[in-house]
């Protein structure tokens, strides 16, 4: 059975509706889509049969697309790995498409407002030994705990204590510091939950899917002495009071239409280093698409504001046009992208 990380990488890194032109008649109501799957299927047919129908390096068969569930498709269309190649697609457009593909229609959109297992009370956040901050909890990226609060003789005495649902699927890793879980989702959702009990501390709706662990930190300019970074899929990163929720500040990285966040940010003497990647080799399976022009980053912000420091590319020099194959024009030198910020 696949094991959750890897359903969710499956479901939503790799989701590739190849380009083309919107079809211009309004999408039906969702009600009738669920009969008359006619739309979606003209959708799909035009916009992402050419890669999908024969499948290939990170392009997942439409047969495997089926299994997903509409929540993730429309996820990955609106605003995650394949929002660029969703360009000029309404929601009704996109509902359409993850319908015909899964005969489901996806959840209703998350309401703004408090979570309804909203906790209690909230302990101040405590940054202590046997957490795991971030993608790993020491600065050399070893991915190891040295003072571990769970050992190999407790892993058979485990049992399920509590359960959290959220929409979609969900790629990142969660992050544990002192009593408290911070984690985000596919469809944008970023939670702070109460790793005893599973209550929600506060959530926070980005602008595009999370799939980067969390960074908390200690922030004098944060109004709870802590923040929580963290990155989505249309390279934004921003920062959050670690104990509210809401939003300190927000800074686009990136402005090319396949960049993304993937990579967990690193938090050092005030200064948050992020990685920036893109999903640009997917695009090469487009017939219509100019590759490759995108260049991975690293970018050094300050923390308290936001504020670029200074961006470093990991190619140097900008892509410029070289040579036409097949009628294309290619650009380079391009590529490698920025998937961690620590070395």
């Amino acid at each position: 059975m696949i094991g959750l990380r890897t359903a969710a990488a499956l479901a939503a890194a790799t989701l590739a509706l190849g380009a083309g032109l919107a079809l211009a008649q309004e999408a039906p109501p969702a009600k009738l889509l669920l009969t008359d799957r006619t739309h979606g299927r003209e959708l799909y047919e035009t916009r992402c049969a050419s890669c999908h129908d024969a499948g290939g390096d990170r392009t997942p068969r439409k047969d495997s697309l089926v299994a997903m569930g509409p929540d993730t498709i429309v996820n990955a269309l609106s605003r995650g790995v394949m929002r660029a190649n969703a360009a000029g697609m309404s929601d009704d457009d996109i509902e359409a498409v993850a319908i015909y593909l899964t005969g489901k229609a996806p959840l209703p959109k998350v309401a703004e407002g408090p979570e309804p297992n909203l906790c209690a009370h909230a302990d101040p956040i405590k940054l202590g030994p046997g957490g795991w901050n971030g993608w790993s909890p020491d600065s050399a990226n070893t991915r190891f705990q040295a003072q571990p609060l769970l050992r190999a003789a407790d892993v058979p005495r485990l049992k399920v204590k509590w359960t959290f649902a959220y929409v979609g699927s969900k790629n990142t890793q969660v992050t544990a510091v002192g009593d408290r879980l911070f984690l985000g989702s596919n469809a944008g959702q970023v939670y702070s939950l109460n790793a005893r009990t599973g209550c929600a501390y506060w959530r926070y709706d980005a602008k595009g899917g999370v799939r980067t662990a969390p960074v908390v930190a200690k922030l004098a300019a944060s109004p709870s002495g802590y923040a929580v970074f963290l990155g989505d899929d249309r390279a934004t990163e921003v920062a959050l009071d670690a104990m509210t929720g809401k939003l300190l500040w927000s800074t686009k990285l990136e402005n090319h239409s396949r960049s993304m966040l993937t990579g967990a940010s690193t938090f050092h003497d005030g200064v948050v280093y992020v990685p920036v990647s893109s999903s640009e080799e997917i695009a090469t399976n487009e017939a219509d698409y100019v590759c490759c022009s995108f260049r991975g980053s690293v970018v050094a912000l300050k923390a308290d504001t936001g504020k670029v420091v200074w961006k470093t590319y990991s190619v140097a020099d900008p892509p410029k046009p070289y040579r036409v194959s097949q009628g294309k024009q290619l650009t380079g030198p391009a590529g490698r992208p920025d998937r961690s910020a620590r070395r």
